[in-house]
């Protein structure tokens, strides 16, 4: 394993633990990529960083809202935002940082509030969409298929009922958001870790009534530890 030491805290660590820069360059009329190992590691570099803005931070902001005052800038921030922003914002959830903050947010008053709201509006467009199908699922279809799952999640075969949850989850194997219906051909009861953690994605439930050992390489199942669907 290759490793380098650090020239700010003169550790040697792994190759990992070094940022890797990849610069766009132009010789001879053909572009390359240029590769670049700075020689401290991303925690001198993230304690240089933090120390620089903590000291520079009202110069930071003065010079932000003059370049702000240029037109040729803010209408290239608008095109740059409307072709990469969706990208960019798409990496930035999957980081730990947004976690962080949501969890910071979701604590305060504000959160609390916007969370209401989400899910007022969440249950109003599930309702019309309910309302709307073709085949609406009735109450009595809905007892013949939790009786016949025998108490256990369609997903990770694991009981529904536990502590916090007396009733099992009405999930639908298609989502109503892309097309499904609420049909007895497309509601199964499952419980409520992996019906969260489904989302808007498709997963084929297991068989009613057959043990969840026995229908290795017939479906696609959820992990029962990771409560994700894989191949098995």
């Amino acid at each position: 394993m290759e490793t380098k030491q650090c020239v700010t805290c003169y550790e040697v660590k792994d190759i990992t633990s070094f940022c890797v820069r990849r610069r766009h360059r132009v010789r001879h009329g053909e572009s390359y990529i240029q590769i670049n190992i700075p020689n401290s590691c991303k925690a001198c570099e993230h304690a240089k960083r933090t120390a620089f803005n903590s000291t520079h931070r009202e110069a930071q902001r003065a010079y932000g809202r003059q370049r702000w005052q240029d037109p040729a800038y803010r209408a290239w921030s608008k095109i740059h935002q409307a072709e990469k922003g969706p990208e960019i914002q798409a990496r930035y959830r999957k980081t730990e940082k947004h976690q962080v903050v949501l969890r910071r947010y979701f604590a305060t008053e504000k959160g609390q509030q916007y969370l209401h709201n989400k899910w007022r509006r969440h249950a109003e467009k599930r309702k019309i969409q309910i309302e709307t199908s073709v085949h609406p699922l009735t109450p009595r279809e809905w007892r013949i298929i939790v009786r016949s799952f025998r108490g256990l999640c369609a997903y990770c075969g694991k009981p529904w009922r536990t502590k916090r949850s007396r009733k099992p989850s009405m999930d639908h194997v298609i989502p109503l958001g892309v097309g499904g219906e609420h049909t007895k051909n497309n509601v199964v009861p499952c419980c409520w870790p992996c019906n969260r953690t489904k989302g808007v994605e498709t997963w084929v439930p297991r068989v009613p009534g057959v043990p969840i050992v026995s229908l290795t390489g017939l479906t696609t199942l959820p992990d029962p530890q990771r409560q994700h669907p894989e191949q098995r």
